[in-house]
């Protein structure tokens, strides 16, 4: 991409915003919220981080493939950026609002409480794949699409099987637990690592990971090579 095809495509997505004005609210809104929390203090830091991360997923569930394919990014492929180049920033400022409020609550946990459990390993893991793997999910797909597969396995996980009464539970780690119980329960619900140390998850954590960045890649190879005609002509 060339420095007038990237400086065109950064304008055309400051008047047209991957996150919706009413989505960029709710981020305000919920991290208001979370900072009073916060403020509270005692067991709650950690879960603090929570609606964020929830508001995250659905925030970078964007569906790119389908807006490419009414047009809406005709205008930078004319003027010679590249579809992936196009992609990588479209999915950077779908989850730079959730980044940012995330960044703040970690600023205000280390100025009130003096910990830094929002910038541990595992949040940063946690942070990392919430605002991946449902963008490279919803990549060929509808906007929301991945956040309402992941929420919909969420509750498909909890309700028909014992995983929130069984052995080993969905919402925290526990001592004793299998490695591919820990990586699916971190798929399921990232939540669980939040103010964490990746050092005693080695492997779920690894495994979980390369899953997103593989999706990330397919996510980009896809964008690539996929046809894009116009939805009005087919």
């Amino acid at each position: 991409m060339t420095r007038e095809a990237l400086t065109t495509t950064l304008q055309f997505f400051r008047v047209v915003r991957p996150v919706p004005r009413l989505m960029r609210l709710s981020f305000v809104v919920v991290t208001v919220a979370s900072i009073a929390g916060l403020l509270q203090g005692g067991g709650r830091v950690t879960s603090t981080l929570l609606p964020i991360l929830l508001l995250q997923t659905f925030a970078v569930s964007t569906g790119f493939i389908g807006y490419a394919r009414r047009g809406h990014f005709d205008l930078l492929f004319t003027r010679g950026a590249g579809r992936v180049q196009v992609a990588a920033i479209y999915w950077l400022l779908s989850a730079a609002p959730g980044l940012r409020c995330w960044l703040v609550l970690a600023l205000v946990e280390f100025l009130w409480h003096r910990t830094t459990f929002l910038v541990s390993s595992g949040t940063v893991a946690v942070v990392l794949s919430g605002s991946m793997l449902p963008w490279a999910i919803s990549v060929p797909l509808t906007r929301f699409s991945g956040a309402t597969g992941w929420l919909l396995a969420l509750v498909m996980a909890v309700t028909l099987t014992p995983a929130g009464a069984g052995a080993f539970g969905l919402w925290q780690v526990q001592s004793g637990e299998p490695w591919w119980w820990s990586a699916l329960a971190f798929l399921l619900f990232p939540g669980r690592l939040v103010g964490e140390s990746l050092s005693a998850h080695g492997l779920p954590v690894v495994t979980v990971l390369v899953l997103v960045a593989g999706s990330m890649v397919g996510a980009f190879a896809w964008v690539w090579y996929v046809d894009l005609p116009l939805e009005t002509g087919q």
